[in-house]
């Protein structure tokens, strides 16, 4: 084998590798909702087990759809005694600590719901976040709320 030929296939060879890596960490940085933390002692609801946030969580995923190809959602009722601002407070702190920016704010006052959007990435790899939360007017002492992770590509 001639110089050339070694040299011609380190080359193809690197550049191989070079493809790869950057293909793995492109799909690193896409999250998924696992990856969100959730409010400490929130309790995961179904679809059906709670007429607002299920009437919330199809708010949010058609806001969601608006703009992105897939949207993904989860849906809790908060610990008893917590409110709305508390739950904010807690994901501010926690997305804003991994790179996550807050874009837009929605408030509707009767009932009183807040959502939130949170972007990250961009391009291919544009990512949004809505946290829609609302305080139960039925329990009173309680809040509820959903997650809603948005990619213009299917996680």
């Amino acid at each position: 084998m001639t110089r050339y030929n070694r040299l011609y296939q380190l080359f193809l060879m690197t550049l191989l590798i070079l493809m790869l890596a950057a293909c793995n960490s492109a799909a690193q940085q896409q999250a998924t909702l696992s990856d969100i933390p959730t409010y400490e002692g929130a309790r995961a609801l179904n679809r059906g087990d709670n007429l607002l946030v299920d009437t919330l969580a199809t708010t949010v995923e058609q806001m969601a759809k608006q703009e992105y190809d897939s949207t993904e959602v989860k849906r809790y009722e908060a610990p008893a005694g917590a409110q709305q601002n508390e739950l904010y407070h807690f994901y501010a702190q926690q997305l804003a600590a991994t790179g996550w920016q807050k874009t837009d704010r929605i408030e509707h006052d009767n009932p009183p719901v807040i959502i939130e959007v949170w972007t990250k990435g961009e391009g291919e790899d544009r990512q949004a976040l809505f946290i829609g939360m609302a305080n139960d007017p039925v329990a009173g002492n309680s809040a509820f709320f959903v997650t809603a992770l948005s990619a213009d590509q299917i996680l």
